[in-house]
């Protein structure tokens, strides 16, 4: 329907168009269906849009103020975090928005910027008493991207913050962050049972995003931000939740072939991850679990081989309580 009033150019139904991206979860296939048609409503021609990168469409779609708050917020959403036009001006500008949305996904975006004054927004972010809790707790998380350095402001809002949230927060950013202490199995039948009901799917967000310890959109998005390595998790709840229970604990039972994990040998040394295609000289795009992708250049190639284990390593679920463990899953349960 979407690509139907695109091309067909039914401007009477551009409002229908508007709120197909409000109408609860959007899958990455209608986002970019989306594009297109509106793309096509504005006359532009298909051939200058495909010249232009989707990371810039993306971004001029996210600045654009004429257009509603909810179509801004999913086009940050996709724009990746190290784009050059995700500077330290526009993230500012994007922070100091009124809609919350927006200032979420900005927020998000700075966790995985390399910019030098990421560290900075967010430590300022987190102890803006006037500021949203969610958006407050949301920086506190980034900040453990930055440990040790960060180690100070996280102790401060863990004494000094007056809302739980933050403080709860910066607690589990010092814990998660720490990466340390012993692994945690999750064998017992008890366990399970209690994993696969319940759970809170706005805690799960927080996890899914983290920028440490499981960091599972370091290989999986959601709606359009996240890795690639991994498949795209935007529609994970039409799997019964033991299935992805077992996905967790068992990453390497079930691969699909596509996201196969391959060894490629350079002269540096290894590089392993997803192989996401190659490029026309022949270079290898590889998805590394960094949310980058990597391009490695053919001759630099040696050799490849296919590995046995997924690019997820066994283990990772031992990295969070049992309890956020169950918040992750209904997060993931909750996503159709």
């Amino acid at each position: 329907a979407v690509q139907w009033v695109g091309e067909e150019k039914l401007a009477e139904r551009r409002g229908d168009l508007e709120r197909t991206l409000e109408a609860g979860s959007v899958s990455g296939p209608i986002f970019e269906a989306y594009l297109a048609a509106a793309s096509l409503l504005r006359g532009e021609a298909p051939d200058a849009r495909d010249m232009v990168s989707r990371d810039e469409s993306l971004l001029a779609l996210a600045r654009d103020a004429s257009r509603p708050a909810s179509v801004r917020a999913l086009a940050l959403r996709g724009v990746s975090p190290a784009h050059p036009g995700l500077d330290e001006v526009a993230l500012r500008g994007f922070l100091d928005e009124a809609e919350p949305a927006l200032r979420l996904e900005a927020v998000r975006s700075l966790r995985e910027s390399p910019v030098q004054a990421a560290r900075e927004l967010l430590a300022r972010l987190a102890r803006d008493a006037s500021a949203p809790a969610e958006l407050r707790r949301e920086a506190a998380a980034g900040l453990s991207r930055h440990l040790p350095g960060s180690t100070a402001d996280l102790l401060a809002l863990l004494d000094g913050a007056q809302d739980p949230l933050v403080r709860r927060e910066a607690e589990r950013a010092l814990r998660l962050g720490a990466e340390s202490g012993s692994p945690r199995r999750v064998d017992v039948p008890g366990d399970r049972e209690r994993l696969l009901e319940g759970g809170d799917p706005r805690e799960g967000e927080i996890l899914f995003f983290y920028p440490r310890s499981a960091r599972c959109s370091g290989c999986h998005a959601v709606r359009g931000r996240g890795g690639v390595a991994g498949p795209d998790l935007s529609a994970a709840g039409w799997r019964p939740r033991e299935k992805l229970l077992e996905s967790l604990l068992e990453p390497s039972r079930e691969i699909a072939p596509q996201y196969a994990t391959w060894v490629l040998m350079t002269p540096e040394g290894p590089r392993s991850g997803t192989v996401l295609g190659e490029d026309p000289d022949g270079a290898v795009r590889l998805g590394t679990g960094t949310s980058i992708v990597e391009r490695v250049p053919r001759e630099a190639v040696l050799s490849r081989s296919l590995a046995e284990a997924s690019l997820m390593p066994e283990g990772i679920a031992s990295l969070l309580t049992l309890e956020e463990l169950r918040h992750l899953l209904a997060f993931l349960e909750a996503q159709r």
